[in-house]
């Protein structure tokens, strides 16, 4: 995936994404759920088990594309308390 260049292409990209990937799975019949897929486990489970594993990691990824903002105004909150003269980072932000 390219960068798509600011933060409003980045919001519409991953809707774009989550969308087809949303039609994909309401597309899937149940014999292509039950077919064997052997990807990422050593023995071939069915495809639905997949596509959990891969919706769950997709969750997991758009909550860490996420997670800076809130880091950034806890910072700036700490030094906004502490009059503009603090040096305390949350987690790595200034």
């Amino acid at each position: 995936m390219l960068w798509p260049g600011s933060a409003d292409a980045v919001r519409s990209e991953l809707e774009r994404l989550s969308s087809d990937w949303a039609a994909l799975l309401d597309a899937a019949t149940a014999a292509n759920l039950d077919r064997p897929f052997a990807f990422p486990w050593p023995e071939p489970r069915p495809f639905v088990f997949a596509a959990a594993w891969a919706t769950s990691e997709l969750t997991k990824s758009a909550a860490e594309i996420g997670e800076p903002a809130p880091k950034r105004a806890a910072g700036a909150a700490v030094a906004y308390r502490d009059g503009g003269l603090s040096t305390r980072r949350c987690g790595g932000f200034p």
